[in-house]
């Protein structure tokens, strides 16, 4: 039960940690997107 608990946490803040990599992530491509051309914006999806 302990195990589980602590387990638990941790798994959820990894997740937690992904999307906010991911938001962070789509916030720069947005962001950078009406600077950039077109094309470049494609490629780095």
């Amino acid at each position: 039960m302990r195990r589980e608990r602590l387990i638990r946490p941790a798994v959820q803040a990894c997740r937690h940690d992904k999307t906010r990599l991911r938001r962070i992530r789509h916030r720069r491509t947005v962001s950078d997107a009406p600077r950039a051309p077109y094309p470049t914006y494609g490629s780095g999806l």
